[in-house]
């Protein structure tokens, strides 16, 4: 025999429409967060969206074995006139799936943010 309160058994259990309406918000940021995804980075904080796409940049041209000496030496300088505020982890992340896809693909930074706004 349960000693709990019946009114604090109901409180635990969570009303399927709440439920819906969660995943209703995700979904809806999702699609929101989707438009305009092969636009240049230059919407939300262009500032730290291009840095990063330098950076990333520097990282994948680095990392690319047959790239232009010439070019990867002006990629690279580029990316190191960047002021160092944080560890380069997501540009990293970015420059190695730019060597998996075969290419720049600036989207491809927005799809691992979207990612990561969902996991968060």
């Amino acid at each position: 025999m349960s000693t709990e309160n019946p009114s604090t058994m109901r409180s635990k259990h969570v009303p399927n429409w709440v439920t819906a309406c969660v995943i209703a918000i995700f979904v809806l940021g999702t699609g929101l967060r989707f438009l305009d995804l092969t636009d240049p980075p230059l919407d939300f904080f262009p500032q730290r969206q291009l840095r990063g796409a330098i950076i990333a940049r520097g990282i994948y041209y680095q990392l690319l074995p047959s790239a232009d000496p010439t070019l990867r030496d002006q990629a690279v300088y580029l990316a190191n006139t960047m002021d160092p505020r944080e560890p380069s982890v997501f540009e990293g992340l970015v420059a190695v799936t730019y060597l998996i896809t075969g290419g720049e693909h600036l989207w491809i930074a927005r799809i691992y943010s979207i990612l990561f706004w969902l996991l968060g």
